[in-house]
């Protein structure tokens, strides 16, 4: 895949675009899953972003990490994001043909994964998306939250009675 037919700058706004959309749902995640805590909400995207660091194959080589780090890092949006600045940065003919680049060689990157690795980005994206809508629609449950309402004016009505 030739990516010049953009040129690296679109390219580049076009990753970090797809890295935002994801980065927002997983915003949307933390929110609705502390309950509109704030102080939870912060504590769950630290940690959930202190994964996603040591996933991301900047600080673990992912080919030698265990299998089921590999398989949590397929859910790394950093992981992909960053990946495919490296190629936009040092892939793609930057070298000639007798030199390797460094970066991309120790982490198995090559310039025909760049397909791949924007598609995984999509998929991370769209996975994500999903995810939040469907803690949302959990939220949100129109008999779920009948049901409590009701135990609500129960309650009420009942300490109302007592006085």
């Amino acid at each position: 895949m030739n990516i010049f037919v953009w040129n690296f700058y679109w390219n580049f706004v076009f990753v970090l675009f797809l890295a935002i959309l994801g980065y927002q749902a997983m915003a949307q995640i933390y929110v609705l899953v502390s309950k509109q805590n704030f102080v939870i909400a912060l504590i769950i995207g630290n940690a959930t972003s202190l994964v996603t660091v040591i996933l991301c194959n900047l600080f673990l080589n992912l080919a030698d990490a265990h299998y089921a780090w590999q398989f949590l890092s397929n859910f790394s949006i950093m992981r992909f994001a960053f990946e495919a600045l490296l190629l936009l940065e040092y892939g793609f003919g930057r070298c000639n043909q007798d030199e390797i680049q460094l970066f991309l060689h120790d982490r198995s990157l090559q310039d025909s994964d760049y397909s791949r690795i924007i598609a995984m980005l999509i998929f991370n994206v769209i996975f994500w998306r999903c995810f939040a809508v469907y803690l949302l629609v959990c939220k949100s449950n129109p008999k779920e939250n009948s049901k409590k309402c009701a135990k609500r004016i129960q309650k009420n009505d009942y300490d109302l009675n007592a006085q």
